[in-house]
């Protein structure tokens, strides 16, 4: 699903129930609704199976035909995609 459709598509009520059961007074604070937007988030990504693209400059250049392997090295590093590819 799009981003934008995860965000649209919050349900946030007004007036929530807390662990006993009973009503709240309307809680829509931002810390409620950044927990509830993040709650749905997490769910859509649960169900998902993401993928990124990450560019990499191969040249402090940007002249096409050159590649700097350790330059391209220490972007992947200092990115974390070294990291991803292990896990």
């Amino acid at each position: 699903r799009d981003i934008n459709a995860v965000v649209n598509n919050t349900n946030i009520s007004s007036n929530p129930s807390n662990a006993t059961g009973k009503k709240m007074a309307s809680a829509s604070t931002v810390s409620f609704q950044f927990r509830s937007q993040l709650d749905v988030l997490l769910q859509t990504l649960k169900v998902t199976n993401p993928h990124y693209i990450k560019c990499v400059k191969p040249n402090r250049l940007k002249q096409p035909g050159i590649f700097d392997k350790a330059m391209v090295l220490e972007q992947l590093k200092y990115s974390g995609a070294l990291e991803e590819v292990r896990i």
